[in-house]
């Protein structure tokens, strides 16, 4: 496992404090942006929001680190140049074709009832820009990072349990099982964009298990905020 980030107590809650600043203000500005009344977040929200992303990005690099993901492609041990390449790859190109098909998705569906109406409230770049931002580091980081990580370390645990086979013969099962979960729960969250929103949930695993949390991060925005500009702003 020479690329992946060795495990350390220490590393490990000094990167989740950091993701959980980051995430709790871009969720803070978002929800100060798309607020009518622009009213100042609480100090209770912001405070729940902190707690929420610290445990799940702590316990997310934990289970992801035990699965022997890649995880942080920033603090992974594999050469600075093939980091870039896992970027562009993943991160870059992941996202714009993220954002192709979530373009072609959101056009074949602006007359339908089932469309969020939110979508809709889009005035200007800045709005689409702080909600995809808001949206890709919250979701990733509770979506990806904690929940397919977990139930794919849970999942290879009870397998290797019932039956009685090593770990590694187990493991794309239980990456399956963490894709198919993780992404389920994704599109119910989603509502009525359920298969949709599972679908795309998919392909965000496969981003993060491929190129690591930040690539999806990456992808995730970019595909939100170019669909999300081309289509809803007038």
């Amino acid at each position: 496992m020479t690329e992946v980030m060795l495990w350390n107590i220490k590393k490990g809650l000094i990167f989740s404090v950091i993701i959980s600043i980051i995430a709790s203000l871009a969720t803070i500005l978002s929800d100060i942006n798309l607020s009518d009344e622009q009213l100042p977040t609480s100090l209770a929200n912001i405070v729940f929001y902190f707690i929420i992303f610290v445990l799940c990005s702590y316990a997310g690099i934990f289970f992801a680190s035990k699965n022997g993901f890649i995880t942080l492609i920033s603090a992974s041990l594999m050469p600075f140049r093939k980091k870039i390449l896992q970027f562009l790859l993943y991160g870059l190109l992941g996202g714009i074709v993220l954002g192709c098909i979530n373009t072609v998705v959101f056009k074949l569906s602006l007359d339908s009832s089932n469309l969020p109406e939110w979508l809709n409230s889009f005035k200007s770049i800045k709005d689409t820009f702080v909600l995809s931002v808001r949206a890709a580091l919250m979701e990733e980081t509770i979506f990806r990072l904690f929940l397919f990580s977990g139930i794919t370390w849970f999942s290879l645990l009870i397998l290797h349990k019932l039956l009685k086979k090593e770990k590694h013969q187990l493991f794309m099962t239980s990456i399956i099982i963490g894709i198919v979960v993780s992404s389920l729960s994704f599109g119910l969250m989603h509502g009525s964009g359920f298969l949709y929103s599972s679908f795309m949930g998919v392909l965000l695993c496969i981003i993060y298990y491929k190129g690591g949390f930040e690539s999806a991060i990456i992808a995730h925005f970019m595909g939100n905020f170019i669909s999300f500009s081309i289509v809803f702003l007038n």
